[in-house]
């Protein structure tokens, strides 16, 4: 059975589990594509993490996207895949994915009567993950 969904606060919480904890955090938010401050966000406030976010960590890295989307499968990808192609065809797939999501998610909104005002909360924003 395929793992349910998973609240943008779950993902941000798998991101922060991937720095080695002798790594600074400024260190950490760098390799992983993002800024201190957003990294910051999801280890102190609890923030959730954006389409934007996983498409950067999962192409500035070697995780798994199953894994940091769903919790399920190994938490880095298999390096077969790194070896054949680094980040290169794998992530314009990856972005290319998620421009497609996006636009879906636009018009589901606009099917729904939301309008860019009423759109889901931005990243970094208290309860973008569905919490406190």
């Amino acid at each position: 059975m395929p793992p349910g969904p998973t609240s943008s606060g779950e993902i941000a919480k798998r991101i922060v589990s991937l720095r080695d904890p002798a790594e600074p955090w400024g260190e950490f938010a760098v390799r992983v594509g993002l800024t201190p401050q957003v990294v910051s966000n999801f280890r102190r406030r609890g923030y959730g993490a954006s389409l934007e976010t996983v498409v950067s960590v999962v192409c500035n890295t070697s995780v798994n996207p199953e894994w940091l989307l769903t919790g399920a499968g190994p938490r880095w990808l298999p390096s077969k895949i790194l070896e054949e192609d680094p980040r290169g065809a794998y992530s314009a797939g990856l972005l290319d994915a998620a421009a497609r999501m996006e636009e879906l998610l636009g018009e589901l909104r606009r099917e729904a009567g939301r309008g860019p005002a009423e759109s889901a909360p931005a990243e970094n924003t208290p309860g973008s993950d569905g919490g406190p």
